[in-house]
């Protein structure tokens, strides 16, 4: 069996190229990859990346709280961020990272506890006393490769109305910059 399917080979005609067929190179399938590195942007209605709000926050431990013990929080100015989405969305963001010291998924999305009376907003790292020992919570997220070192950051399920913070990194230590965006409520005209 094994020869009969070597001697249909050997017969089968070979194809032809013609002279003058154009050969086709492979389309190179192109991206718009954030230009700076470690930025978080989102994806705007042209598949261009845009940054997100950034700043470098202010690591503040507040100590003087009445039976709550200790809160470590990261602090940057502001009530509100100037990016802003409408509640139901599902914004996709984007990240170029320098792999493979630095990865995707160590970017995480926070709630930012909204302090109007100090106007700032902060990402609650350590919230420890009697009653508990917790933190901020994250968000779930899917990640998938965008372009070369670039990945795209999808939440799974629509953020309710709120400041909201990208993150390389729990520790506080790893990186200060915090990348940060709104949800609107529907209601907000």
């Amino acid at each position: 069996m094994i020869q009969s399917l070597l001697v249909l080979l050997l017969l089968a005609p070979s194809p032809q190229v013609l002279p003058d067929t154009p050969r086709l190179s492979p389309v190179p399938i192109s991206v718009l990859e954030p230009e700076d590195i470690s930025v978080v942007h989102y994806i705007d209605g042209q598949n261009k990346p845009i940054p997100l709000e950034m700043h470098r926050s202010q690591l503040v431990t507040d100590r003087g709280r009445l039976f709550r013990g200790a809160r470590e929080m990261l602090v940057v100015p502001g009530i509100t961020s100037p990016v802003q989405f409408r509640e139901g969305e599902l914004p996709v963001f984007v990240v170029q990272v320098l792999l493979p010291m630095q990865l995707p998924t160590d970017y995480e999305l926070f709630p930012l506890n909204v302090q109007k009376r100090e106007n700032q907003r902060a990402v609650i790292l350590t919230d420890s006393g009697w009653w508990s020992d917790t933190g901020s919570r994250g968000y779930h997220l899917r990640i998938r490769r965008h372009g070369q070192n670039s990945f795209k950051i999808f939440i799974t399920n629509p953020l309710p109305p709120g400041e909201y913070a990208f993150k390389y990194g729990l520790s506080a230590t790893k990186s200060k910059d915090i990348y940060c965006f709104t949800v609107l409520s529907k209601r907000t005209p």
